[in-house]
This record gives C-alpha cells, structure tokens and sequence, in this order.
C-alpha cells in the first residue's frame, strides 16, 4: 500500500464525506458503491453505532473521522438473539427490508454496534458488552475494490 500522510486522508474524508456517503446508504444494494467510495477514500475500517447511528471511520497511519448520530438514540435489547439477527440480515440482503429497519431488528437482537471491514469485505456485529454476535461477508466484487 502507498504511503499515505494525515493530511491527505484528512482532506480526503472528511465531515461532508461522511455526510454523503452516511445519507446515500438505504438498501443493500447500494452498500457496493458505498464500499468502494471508502475504500477509494482510504477507509480500512468504520463502526457504526446501532442505537443512534454515529460512526467513527478509520484509516491509514491512525487517521480517524467521525459521523454524527443519524437519528434519534433507540434502545438495544439487553438479551442478544443471534437468530433473530440471521433473519433480519438476510431479510435486508435480499431488500425486503431498508437499512434504518434493519439496524432496529439489529438493536431488537442485541447488537450495538456494527464493523464493516472495508478492505476484507465483512462486517462484524458486536453486543454492548464488545462480544461478536456474528460475522457475515459482504458480496462485492473484488473488482470494485480496487
């Protein structure tokens, strides 16, 4: 990987990034563009709080950047259902369900936060308490992430 300074990521995703590519992500089917827009960016890896939305990115040599709550903060169940996570990922894989539901099953099921992986393609569901609820791939094409 090139050698990459703060500065250059800083200029590169910063606050109005994050805004546009935070309000474009609805369905699952716009989470390949999503990805590869961060990865182009630099972004290795995001979380994603389920019980408000906020996001902390991060990148090359410790760059960090920050997302603001996205909505109003919901509750995350105290008791952690994996199954009921199952179900409500592959419900929004297959849009039956948009991605503002599918972080409320996610919340219904446990999971407080989400990390998404950039460069390896998978994203990780975390409970409160930081243990992993499951880890799913994420299908995009190995091309759109160059």
């Amino acid at each position: 990987m090139p050698h990459t300074d703060r500065h250059d990521l800083q200029d590169r995703f910063g606050p109005e990034q994050i805004r546009r590519l935070t309000t474009t992500l609805e369905r699952f089917r716009d989470l390949p563009h999503a990805i590869g827009d961060l990865a182009a960016l630099g972004v290795d890896r995001f979380h994603m709080h389920v019980s408000d939305g906020s996001t902390r990115f991060h990148g090359d040599r410790f760059y960090q950047a920050y997302g603001a709550a996205l909505y109003a903060r919901m509750d995350v169940s105290d008791v952690t259902d994996p199954e009921l996570l199952e179900r409500a990922y592959r419900l929004f894989q297959s849009e039956v369900t948009d991605l503002r539901t599918f972080l409320g099953h996610s919340a219904d099921a446990g999971v407080e936060m989400l990390v998404v992986h950039v460069r390896e393609r998978a994203v990780t569901f975390l409970d409160p308490q930081g243990r992993v609820l499951g880890v799913h791939p994420i299908g995009i094409p190995a091309e759109r992430m160059n």
